[in-house]
């Protein structure tokens, strides 16, 4: 009996059962897509945010980069003053050489020779302190 009178109520009002239904299928679905929609806002948002330091790693590689091309740029001039220093120095120490000889054979005043040890000295400590910068 029960049975029967839920079926005429059925067949009665069946399209209020399926609208029903069909009111819960698109709900679950819209619930659902809801929650994909946030998932997806939360991951363009890290996506972004990875943009963001990704650019900011490149603009700090690239000043790094040009940096190191000034410091390689001031370790070559340095390089470059260091040995027009020694060839002076080599150049220097073959004239030493030769008015010391000179002086032996009396040839030059021993003052000369002394001035150009003391040029020869300066200029080594000056090498030596751009060695060290």
């Amino acid at each position: 009996m029960a049975l029967a009178a839920f079926l005429d109520l059925l067949s009665k009002y069946w399209h209020l059962v399926v609208i029903s239904i069909l009111v819960l299928v698109i709900g679950f679905y819209k619930l659902s897509d809801d929650k994909t929609e946030a998932k997806l806002q939360a991951a363009i948002a890290e996506y972004s945010v990875i943009v963001s330091q990704f650019d900011t790693l490149k603009i700090s590689t690239k000043a790094c980069n040009e940096k190191v091309d000034e410091l390689s740029k001031k370790g070559i001039e340095l390089q470059t003053r260091v040995n027009e220093a020694n060839k002076t120095i080599e150049s220097l120490e073959i004239k030493n050489k030769n008015i010391i000889r000179e002086i032996k054979t009396g040839v030059v005043p021993k003052e000369c020779s002394q001035a150009i040890n003391y040029m020869i000295n300066n200029i080594k400590k000056n090498t030596k302190n751009w060695e060290k910068s």
